[in-house]
């Protein structure tokens, strides 16, 4: 409940990790219509320099350590924000602070089946 109260208050970053082909893409559309996001897919690239924190390198997953300072620094510049991965994250993901308060997690999923139709 902090989480998503801080989201709101504006101090909360929205971070989705995106499986690719189960409609990340599609949210990140729909999540630009209410605030900043960046770019490309709502993940960090080139075009973003100008709104990227200029203290923070474009790596992730993020340490339990990093991950309030990163979200608040971030959440300056964008509302929402994808993470995509190819087959394993260079860090593994049970390392982010999942907990911090100024961070809500969203993970989408398709139904296989529907994917195949």
């Amino acid at each position: 409940a902090v989480q998503i109260s801080n989201y709101r208050a504006g101090k909360a970053l929205l971070l989705n990790v995106h499986i690719t082909h189960h409609a990340g893409t599609t949210f990140c559309d729909a999540m630009k219509q209410l605030g900043p996001a960046p770019a490309f897919a709502c993940m960090r690239d080139d075009r973003d320099r100008d709104e990227w924190p200029p203290s923070l390198d474009h790596h992730r997953p993020w340490t339990r350590d990093e991950t309030d300072g990163n979200a608040i620094a971030l959440r300056k510049a964008y509302h929402f924000l994808s993470w995509e991965f190819g087959i394993l994250p260079p860090t593994p993901l049970k390392d982010v602070d999942w907990e911090s308060p100024h961070l809500v997690s969203v993970i989408l999923m398709r139904d296989p089946l529907e994917r195949r139709l």
